[in-house]
């Protein structure tokens, strides 16, 4: 309809003008003109004016269509305009004419296919010839459209001279449509012409590039770079381009995408300088911080993180700069992100330098402390626990040798918070990882060791060396002798010591002509160098020199300053809870372990005289009643270092109660007696830091047996009746489900063994609370509807013949074991006036089937 509402008007002005009219009065007529809408000669005989109103109908439809264009309608395409000559007007009119000229065509681009777009170009043609003063602006329009003929009219318009543009005569003399490709060589044998379409595509202050343009831009770059080798002269050309698509106000997802595209090919084929890679990362995870924010396109955000992870992983990115890291952490939910993509892309490489960015910052910086730990608890970073530990571990050596500021390095609370954290979650890995650790660490000490002696060998030969470390030189080439066992395992350093310096061996893991190397005066002499330099640095080295020498036992407490320490532990254990915590010092982890150490070794000695003298150092050093709230304190450290530790615990607090006197069992018996019914379940706890629960139960049991021997049986009855209930043999279950044994009956017939065996006839009556359970551990309690003794039903029992021996499992048996000694000890004490085997107290049925069926 277009073509033929021109071709009526031009047969109206022919028709009036009898074909003779100059279209430009005062002017000759030229034969031919350059135009886009009609052939050079029919062009030729269309005048101005009706050029404008054509430009002005095309015009109006594009307005209709982006309103950015109502504003060319006053100045380009005003009446005015038609009396403009651009050859009489000065240069600044020029410029602004040239200025919006350059804006209208941008605008453009995006039309371009449209036939109003081509009216409105026709008027700028002929007004303004942009075909000459506008050239690189009208290609770089029309170029996106180089596969239609409208590019090829255009270019037919253009004199390209010798200009980056002259590759294009072929299309002027062939009048074939370019393809992609050749536009692509030439961006390679010109870096001009593709700076100059990447510009094109880049925004200019308010006005923003067409789909079409940032389309036909991305499309070159992307295959420019897959044809060439990338160099800094490269990417100097298409960064802008790639940058703007990288801001946050980039028009539509088409510039945004082919930007997150160019970034990851870059990535991919060139190395990009640490400049360019910080800002790309920065950008790039801005834009991945947007879209997690307004809750877009998963698939956008997925590829928005995957440029940041193909960055990382393929530049020379050790550790992710700190303004970008602020950005990644308050993505939302990125461990969820990040659990995702491991699902679906290898990013193992981003993960390393991810977590260790995150420890880098974690100290400082909250934000990053709990992304940190959320990416810990939700992404799978099994691998990445040996490379987190040996970090962790690695700092807190400097920050406790001061070779690094605790303010700005990882701060002692977030390193602790994250190793629980990643020990919870991978606890074999963990141990592992402290193992290897460990054995790095050993073996740099080895190193050194090995540089001291060869200093001391040079010192020795000057005759410098200190005579009261005659002993060095032997010791040092010792452990070097040593050095591949010492290695092997880190439990071997303390047997060395406990068999180099102590009176006997019997350890499997070193020597047995380890002690023989030195004379008793020289072991003295070697311990008391290591004790006395241990007692003058902090608790936590002095920690580890004592753990490697109490293997000597009570011979530490004889050296200087040893025993001085272990009353001044005491003192601050009793006079902090004599406070209740308030204005005194608390003992820290590494006091109480030092203080459960020395204890230990007291209970070790060399001689009976030492056993005397470290136990009057302890009961002297602090009153009963003032030690024992410190000791029943202790309980949960103890449990923390193990059996030996708690079991001294329990060997001291028997001591305790058997010099209380009777004021004083009245205050503690309670309290003594709860800690005592608690260490029993341990058992049934079954803590991974207690090996040997049976050691520990039985020292358990004696502290409670010496407790029992001064309660009256006032004080003692309902202590009993609540170890009964706790024990849970009498709480009444499914008459159809046997009860099976269980580890506290255990612990609480081993109880009653003992307690039988100490109270003899006067713990006999005390059986009748405990008829129920032994009949229900015996026999399985089958058909059985026990209930307490206070109300006394009479049992059912019956035999099943399928039940038979072999489905006992061992603890049952070792249940059945003590249930049957304490019965056996109640008929032997049984010697009392008041018989407790009679009818009426006893079940005889019960025992009668017991009997008969397992004998």
């Amino acid at each position: 309809m277009a073509g033929t509402s021109i071709s009526s008007q031009l047969k109206a002005i022919k028709d009036v003008l009898n074909v003779s009219a100059d279209p430009e009065p005062g002017r000759r007529r030229p034969l031919t003109r350059p135009s886009v809408l009609f052939d050079a000669k029919t062009a030729a005989d269309i005048d101005l004016d009706t050029i404008l109103n054509i430009a002005l109908s095309g015009l109006e439809v594009l307005i209709s269509m982006e309103e950015r264009f109502r504003n060319y309608k006053n100045d380009l395409f005003s009446y005015q305009s038609k009396e403009l000559d651009r050859e009489l007007v000065g240069q600044e009119e020029n410029n602004r004419i040239n200025a919006s000229i350059s804006s209208y065509l941008r605008l453009l681009s995006g039309y371009l296919e449209l036939h109003s777009s081509l009216k409105t170009l026709e008027y700028l043609i002929r007004r303004y010839k942009v075909h000459v003063y506008n050239a690189e602006d009208l290609i770089l329009c029309a170029l996106p459209y180089h596969d239609t003929h409208v590019f090829v009219q255009i270019v037919q318009l253009i004199n390209t001279g010798n200009n980056r543009w002259k590759f294009l005569d072929g299309v002027k003399t062939s009048g074939a449509r370019p393809p992609r490709e050749v536009i692509v060589q030439q961006c390679i044998r010109d870096l001009g012409v593709l700076e100059a379409i990447c510009n094109y595509a880049t925004p200019v202050k308010k006005i923003q590039p067409s789909k079409h343009v940032i389309g036909f831009c991305t499309a070159v770059i992307f295959e420019v770079l897959g044809l060439v080798t990338i160099d800094n002269n490269i990417v100097k050309r298409i960064l802008p381009y790639v940058n703007s698509g990288l801001q946050p106000g980039a028009r539509g997802l088409n510039q945004k995408a082919g930007a997150l595209m160019i970034v990851s090919l870059l990535a991919q084929k060139a190395a990009l300088g640490p400049n360019v890679v910080k800002s790309l990362l920065h950008s790039v995870a801005d834009i991945t911080r947007v879209e997690a924010k307004e809750r877009g396109d998963l698939q956008w955000l997925r590829m928005s993180f995957m440029t940041v992870i193909t960055i990382v992983q393929l530049q020379s990115v050790e550790i992710i700069p700190k303004k970008t890291m602020d950005v990644l952490s308050d993505i939302r939910d990125i461990s969820g992100i990040l659990s995702g993509l491991t699902k679906d892309f290898n990013i193992d490489k981003f993960l390393a330098v991810f977590l260790d960015s995150l420890l880098e910052y974690s100290a400082s910086d909250d934000l990053c402390h709990q992304t940190l730990l959320s990416i810990i608890e939700t992404v799978p970073v099994k691998v990445y626990v040996n490379r987190v530990v040996s970090r962790l571990l690695s700092m807190s050596m400097k920050i406790s040798q001061g070779k690094v500021n605790s303010v700005s390095s990882l701060s002692g609370n977030h390193g602790k918070q994250i190793l629980v954290s990643i020990c919870e979650k991978y606890p074999n890995e963990s141990r592992g990882a402290f193992y290897s650790f460990l054995k790095n660490v050993r073996a740099a000490a080895m190193s050194c060791i090995e540089e001291l002696f060869a200093l001391w060998s040079r010192m020795s030969r000057n005759g410098s060396n200190r005579t009261w470390l005659h002993f060095l030189g032997q010791l040092l080439c010792l452990i070097i002798q040593q050095k591949k066992i010492l290695l092997s395992d880190r439990d071997v350093l303390a047997s060395f010591f406990s068999s180099l310096l102590g009176s006997s061996s019997d350890s499997l893991l070193v020597q047995d002509g380890i002690g023989k190397r030195f004379d008793v005066s020289t072991k003295d002499d070697i311990l008391i160098f290591m004790v006395g330099h241990a007692l003058g640095i902090s608790s936590h080295a002095k920690l580890k020199i004592l753990s490697l020498i109490k293997g000597v036992g009570s011979k530490l407490m004889s050296i200087s300053g040893v025993r001085s320490l272990l009353n001044d532990l005491l003192e601050s254990r009793r006079q902090y809870y004599l406070a209740d915590g308030k204005s005194c010092h608390r003992l820290s982890q590494n006091e109480v372990d030092i203080l459960c150490l020395l204890l230990e070794s007291c209970t070790r000695p060399a001689s009976s005289h030492e056993v005397h003298d470290c136990g009057e150092l302890i009961l002297k050093a602090l009153q009963v009643r003032l030690l024992l709230p410190p000791v029943l304190s202790m309980y949960s450290d103890a449990i923390k270092s193990g059996e030996s530790s708690l079991s001294i615990v329990f060997e001291m607090l028997g001591n305790l109660v058997g010099t209380m006197d009777r004021s004083s069992i009245g205050v503690y018996h309670a309290k003594v007696f709860d800690l005592c019914l608690l260490a029993l379940d341990l058992r049934h706890q079954n803590p991974d830091s207690i090996q040997n629960i049976d050691v520990v139960e039985q020292n358990v049991i004696n502290a409670v047996v010496t407790l029992t021997m001064k309660l009256t049986e006032t004080m003692f009855r309902p202590l009993f009746i609540k170890t009964i209930e706790w024990s849970g043999l009498n709480v009444e279950g499914d008459e159809n489900t046997p009860v099976k044994a269980n580890s506290r009956a255990m612990s609480f017939y081993s109880l009653v063994n003992k307690l039988a065996e100490s109270h003899r006839s006067l713990f006999v009556p005390y059986f009748k609370y405990l008829l129920d359970g032994c009949v229900r551990g015996l026999v399985g309690a089958e058909d059985t509807k026990p209930g307490l003794t206070q109300k006394k039903k009479k049992a059912k029992l019956s035999y099943n013949a399928k039940d038979g021996d072999d489905a006992l499992s061992l603890q049952a048996w070792h249940l059945r074991a003590l249930i049957l000694s304490s019965l056996h000890k109640c008929f032997l004490y049984d010697t009392g006036s008041a018989k407790f085997l009679d009818s009426s107290n006893f079940q005889a049925r019960a025992i009668f089937c017991f009997l008969k069926r397992y004998t």
